[in-house]
Formats: C-alpha cells, sequence, structure tokens
C-alpha cells in the first residue's frame, strides 16, 4: 500500500470518528424542566400500511438488517434515538414524546454499495403533559436525517464501527435534541 493510499485511508478514519457522538440536548429552556418518561412513535397516512421498505418510489425504505419486521426495526431505532436525545433531560416534570414518522427514506443496498446520498427522515414531534393529556409543545416536518455514506467512504465507516443503523439513529438523536433545545 502506497504512503498516499494510507494517508487517505488514515484521514478517512479520522474524519469519520468526528462525526459521531451523542447529542447533547442543552438543559435550559422549556425542555430543561422535563424528564421524558414514555415515547411512542407511529407511522404517518403517508406511509402505507403494508409498505415493504425495498421499493425506492416509497416513502418508506429501510434495509438496515437486510429482512425481518422493517417498520419494528424503525420503531426500535426511534426509541433508542429518543433516549439518546433525552437522556440528559432531568426536570421535575414528566412528559411523553409521541412521533409521527412522516418519511423513512434510508439508502437503499445497491446506494449504499456504489454512491452516497441522504437518510431524510422525517416526523411530527409533540411534547404532551401525561396526567393532564395537554400539549406543551410541538413541530410539523421535524427533519431527522443526514448525509448517508456510500461506496468508499462508507465502506472506512463501516469497519470503523459506524454503518447505516448508527448513523440513522445519530440523525434522528440529534434532530430530536436540536428540536427540543429551540423550544
Amino acid at each position: 500500500m502506497s504512503i498516499l493510499a494510507r494517508l487517505v485511508a488514515v484521514a478517512g478514519l479520522v474524519l469519520v470518528s468526528a462525526c459521531g457522538g451523542a447529542p447533547n440536548t442543552p438543559s435550559t429552556g422549556a425542555a430543561g424542566g422535563w424528564t421524558v418518561a414514555d415515547s411512542s412513535v407511529r407511522f404517518g397516512p403517508d406511509i402505507e400500511r403494508t409498505a415493504s421498505g425495498t421499493n425506492y418510489n416509497d416513502n418508506f425504505v429501510w434495509d438496515g438488517y437486510n429482512g425481518g419486521n422493517r417498520k419494528r426495526q424503525v420503531v426500535g431505532l426511534f426509541k433508542a434515538a429518543i433516549g439518546d436525545a433525552t437522556g440528559n433531560l432531568s426536570g421535575p416534570q414528566n412528559v411523553m414524546l409521541k412521533v409521527v414518522v412522516t418519511r423513512f427514506h434510508a439508502m437503499t443496498p445497491s446506494a449504499q454499495t456504489w454512491c452516497c446520498g441522504e437518510h431524510n427522515i422525517v416526523a411530527n414531534l409533540e411534547v404532551v403533559d401525561p396526567e393532564s393529556g395537554s400539549v406543551l409543545a410541538s413541530g410539523n416536518d421535524i427533519y431527522l436525517g443526514r448525509v448517508a455514506l456510500g461506496g468508499l467512504p462508507g465502506i472506512i465507516a463501516t469497519a470503523a464501527g459506524r454503518d447505516q443503523t448508527v448513523r440513522v439513529r445519530e440523525g434522528i438523536a440529534t434532530g430530536i435534541a436540536n428540536w427540543l433545545a429551540g423550544l
């Protein structure tokens, strides 16, 4: 392996490792007074009940675990990301975060192999007081996606432990944390 190729590989690994990390939701503002005690994740009407997750033209594309119940996988990803995004909120008021996924378009396997793109993920978010049922905050069409890596950058990211699943989860968590920080 030439010296130039080694330098490029090391630079790529450093770049990929710098792209990660858990989001840091500020504990100030309205969200600073909350603890997210529960969450719910469901799919909006633009995602068909029978969507397979394999048709590129749908609002739901996911092949993160190569089969299985793809919608359950995405709900699990969202639940984990919500925990990442809200883990440091420890205010006195318990709240529930309701998520309605209106678009979940991750990269297809062929795009991951040859190219790059975007994890285009959009959701409606709502913070609810579980006791009274009153809505404390809401936002529609919140972008929770991020740049997707494919081809050589994707191979490097996967080798560094940052595959598509990790990057999608981080994008969702960062988007939720940013939305909460802006309240």
